[in-house]
Parts: C-alpha cells; sequence; structure tokens
C-alpha cells in the first residue's frame, strides 16, 4: 500500500496548508524500521516567497488555512485509532503541533475580542501542556531503546 492509497483523497481535496505534515505522518505508518544517519537530506525552504505561511494574510485566506489544518488533523486523527503505540504519541505530537499553528492563525488575524483571545490562550496552553506529556512518552521510550533523541 501507499501513503496516497491510505489518505484516500478526492480528486476535489485541495490542501495549501500542512499538507507536508499529512503525508509525512500518513507515511511513517507505512514503515516498519527507522535508520538515522548523519547527514540532512531534506532542506524546508523558510525563504520561498510562494509559501502560504509568508504571503499577504487576506481574511479569506487565513480562514481557508484553518479550514486546510481542521481537515489534516482530522484525517491524523481517524488514522490515530488503526496504529500502535508508538504512532499513537507521534501522531498526537503532530496534531499538536497542527493545532497550535489553527489556534494562533485565529489568535493573530480573526480574532479581536478580548475574552476570546483569553480562551485562545488558554486553549493553546493546554494542547501545550497534552503535547508535554506525548514528548515525555516518546523520550522514555527512546530512552529504553537506547536510541539517543532531540525532542
Amino acid at each position: 500500500m501507499q501513503t496516497f492509497d491510505l489518505l484516500n483523497l478526492n480528486m476535489t481535496d485541495k490542501i495549501t496548508m500542512a499538507e507536508d505534515s499529512l503525508v509525512t505522518l500518513y507515511s511513517l505508518v507505512l514503515i516498519n524500521k527507522i535508520y538515522t544517519i548523519k547527514y540532512c537530506l531534506y532542506n524546508y525552504n523558510t525563504t520561498n516567497i510562494n509559501s502560504a505561511t509568508r504571503e499577504k494574510k487576506e481574511l479569506h485566506k487565513i480562514q481557508s488555512y484553518r479550514n486546510d489544518l481542521d481537515f489534516v488533523i482530522k484525517k491524523i486523527f481517524n488514522l490515530i485509532y488503526q496504529v500502535n503505540d508508538y504512532y499513537y504519541i507521534i501522531l498526537n505530537i503532530g496534531i499538536g503541533n497542527l493545532s497550535i499553528h489553527k489556534i494562533d492563525l485565529t489568535y493573530k488575524y480573526l480574532t479581536k475580542n478580548f475574552f476570546k483571545k483569553l480562551m485562545l490562550k488558554i486553549k493553546r496552553k493546554m494542547v501545550k501542556i497534552k503535547m508535554k506529556k506525548y514528548i515525555k512518552l516518546a523520550k522514555n521510550i527512546l530512552k529504553e531503546k537506547n536510541v539517543s533523541s532531540s525532542l
């Protein structure tokens, strides 16, 4: 089985935000073993002027990005109950990161009300606390397996 078969996307599904996270996390589920090497084989271009994260923020685009993040989070969440404990931890860390990104977009561009902003800050903090729990679990697993970690 290939990642794109597992994703089961429709021809109408167009994702601008977090598509790389979706493919990466779904690909991990198909991997039986992971080996580490000293070399960097992936270089993320943060200066790409055409990147969705760098373009001028327009409200309809921000809402579209939030919809993309919702779509990706739901897709990954649907995968959680089909995997073992190790993948469960990794997928929850991924969902946490995407959720924080969604909260940050909402906070920065879509919410002006003080109380709504306060609620978003609390929600963000709760996600961070949950992620710390999963990161600690991942570190403990790596420690048990005698694997060094940079988490």
